[in-house]
């Protein structure tokens, strides 16, 4: 079963997207700042070691640190962990500057059900 991380520290968004993939057959964690996720993946290993989450699906404005935080946070654990980066803040900088430091996506927030 593919393992999702969410992190959103608006807990509606985070509760929301946590049912709507589980419902899709996700097998879902949930965290609602980057610092208790970025904790528990260096729970789960040590660099180039590899993490038991397929994909990481995180805020990009957090009230602790960025979405390119916890980005590079995944990738230097594990670079094939997908990272995908959400916004109600989209600019053409902030995505291209994302994309550059490995994520796989880039979403504007509110998203649809199909978009995620």
């Amino acid at each position: 079963m593919t393992k999702v991380w969410i992190i959103d520290d608006e807990v509606n968004v985070l509760k929301m997207t946590q049912i709507m993939l589980t419902r899709e057959g996700y097998d879902v964690r949930g965290f609602e700042n980057g610092l208790s996720a970025i904790e528990a993946l260096a729970r789960l290993g040590q660099p180039g070691t590899g993490l038991d989450v397929d994909i990481v699906l995180t805020d990009f404005r957090l009230n602790d640190i960025t979405g390119l935080e916890v980005l590079k946070a995944v990738k230097s654990l594990d670079a094939s962990t997908q990272v995908v980066l959400m916004t109600a803040y989209a600019t053409t900088s902030t995505a291209v500057e994302a994309m550059k430091e490995g994520a796989f996506d880039y979403i504007e927030k509110p998203f649809k059900r199909d978009a995620l």
